[in-house]
């Protein structure tokens, strides 16, 4: 629920350092590593599908790739512009506060999404959109993106595994986009870093994303993802009491 949040929380409350650009861009590695992994079949067939002979198969994979695209392009221009403001969102304890509680309100919101058996008709292109402006406002710390995907796409009328299935596929683009902005930002006169803790950190982060993506499903399948809005709530709510404590 927020990785940048919790490390935001972790440096203003706990004290512990920020972490580097590296290790920022190791973790999303691993990250993306899981999610090709976990997502493989459907990844392969969104490449392999639009040049298939048969015509179904073909289509549907094109309007899933057309999808895709009309939900990262909300997602980069609303990214671009937080990234401007990012430091300062994420050292002020009432602005996280406040961002945890509007992951509530998207996870709470996810009750009231119709019950629709798997496999579900697709989204909309206009679905797909509202569902990328979802994953671009969670470039602010605090803003769940899986929360906010996820919701939104059950809102929109996805069933549960499609909701997952697409959050994470307009996220793969987004996540190699970001890593490759952050590489290039990096100095090429830096220190050098071991390679062994580098590839020990992608390990640790593909195992366990993969593993939460596991615990996702189960928990969309159960009808039970809404239950993580009480902790966001109770995270939200003690960060505004410590930002108003703080002056």
């Amino acid at each position: 629920m927020s990785s940048s949040g919790h490390l935001a929380v972790a440096e203003r409350l706990l004290g512990i350092a920020p972490p580097g650009a590296l290790t920022e861009v190791v973790l999303h590695g691993g990250t993306l590593l899981a999610t090709l992994v976990f997502f493989r079949k459907e990844i392969f067939a969104l490449l392999v599908d639009p040049l298939s002979g048969e015509d179904d198969r073909r289509h549907a994979a094109r309007r899933e790739l057309a999808r895709v695209a009309v939900a990262v392009v909300p997602t980069v221009v609303l990214a671009y512009g937080i990234r401007e403001i990012y430091e300062p969102l994420k050292k002020n304890l009432l602005l996280l506060g406040a961002a945890f509680l509007v992951t509530t309100v998207f996870l709470l919101l996810s009750r009231r999404a119709p019950r629709v058996a798997s496999p579900g008709p697709p989204l909309r292109l206009g679905a797909a959109f509202l569902v990328g402006l979802a994953q671009g406002l969670a470039a602010v710390p605090g803003i769940s993106r899986t929360g906010s995907t996820v919701s939104t796409a059950l809102l929109l009328g996805a069933d549960p595994r499609r909701a997952a299935t697409f959050s994470f596929l307009i996220a793969i683009p987004v996540i190699l986009a970001a890593n490759v902005v952050e590489l290039a930002s990096m100095t090429s006169g830096a220190d050098p870093v071991p390679v062994g803790p580098l590839l020990l950190g992608t390990a640790v982060a593909g195992s366990t994303g993969y593993l939460a993506l596991h615990l996702l499903l189960r928990t969309l399948q159960r009808g039970s993802f809404s239950y993580f809005g009480v902790y966001t709530a109770i995270l939200g709510v003690t960060l505004l009491t410590c930002g108003l404590a703080a002056g």
